[in-house]
């Protein structure tokens, strides 16, 4: 997805004039070419350091880096909606959300190597116990993400933004529910099992599938096994009458939902306005694409 034929002094050129220029409508244009010109997921930051003069280049990190990078946000959320192959990948969606970092170097490609790396070793074990039961895979999956990889929930910081940004999550070994259940399938997936996110009222959990045998267990807790009576029986603590939606596998977009309110909630909570406009924004474009299908 990226632009032909931008180079260097041209992106130069076209931030300038972006930042000079006063009507609407030639802005928009120059945006949508400078966005066009950078990878999907990618940040701008990398493509002001193509350009040759180190003044323009420090006055452009000062003064056109944060509305660049919000402009490809936004251009990458519209893309990501737009697009049916996008649209429904969950590790595009995560990505998208973990784009809402501070970091300036992540990138889907990064992402998908950490992710096959964390993957391997799990991958060679399955194939070890290819022909066993599916219990055993299971144990096998959970024992080594959860104990030996030890990735875990964050009770200690809960509400931290970068629990729920699976770059993050990576690094830190800490998540929430969701980011931890996205964690574990994706890494599950890139094993060869089957799992699915299933996205309770109040919590987030995945089921594991194979052939005839089917069960329910919670990333959050060190993989702790559920049945769908727990599942319910959590639902009805809450107040929540249970209902046959809610075993449904979530699909990205749902995902996504769930992670930008999250995030939301947590800025609304703090009093950070300005994050939390931001976000208002991105929530708004998933809503219109959704009512809009």
């Amino acid at each position: 997805m990226k632009g032909e034929g931008v180079d260097s002094k041209e992106i130069g050129y076209l931030l300038d004039f972006y930042n000079e220029v006063e009507d609407d409508s030639i802005r928009s244009q120059i945006m949508d070419r400078l966005l066009d010109s950078i990878p999907f997921g990618h940040h701008p930051q990398p493509l002001i350091e193509t350009i040759e003069d180190p003044h323009r280049r420090c006055q452009l990190r000062l003064h056109s880096m944060e509305d660049l990078n919000e402009q490809k946000r936004i251009h990458d959320l519209k893309t990501f909606v737009a697009t049916e192959s996008l649209r429904n990948d969950i590790e595009a969606a995560v990505f998208v959300i973990s784009r809402l970092s501070d970091s300036q170097t992540i990138t889907p490609e990064g992402f998908a190597h950490d992710l096959d790396r964390l993957a391997e070793p799990l991958t060679e074990r399955l194939h070890r116990v290819a022909r066993g039961r599916p219990e055993e895979k299971l144990d096998t999956l959970i024992d080594y993400l959860f104990f030996e990889k030890g990735y875990r929930g964050n009770t200690e910081n809960y509400y931290d933004p970068e629990n729920s940004y699976l770059t993050s999550v990576l690094k830190t070994g800490l998540g929430i529910p969701v980011s931890l259940s996205i964690l574990t399938l994706l890494v599950g997936r890139r094993a060869g099992l089957s799992i699915e996110g299933i996205n309770l009222p109040g919590h987030f959990i995945v089921r594991f599938v194979d052939g005839s045998y089917s069960t329910y267990f919670d990333p959050f807790n060190e993989g702790s096994l559920l049945t769908e009576e727990d599942c319910v029986r959590f639902m009805l603590r809450q107040g929540i009458t249970p209902a046959p939606d809610y075993f449904v596998p979530a699909d990205a977009l749902t995902i996504m939902k769930r992670m930008y309110r999250n995030l939301m909630n947590h800025y609304s909570s703090c009093g950070d306005t300005k994050k939390e406009e931001t976000l208002n924004r991105h929530f708004a474009i998933l809503q219109n694409h959704s009512l809009s299908r």
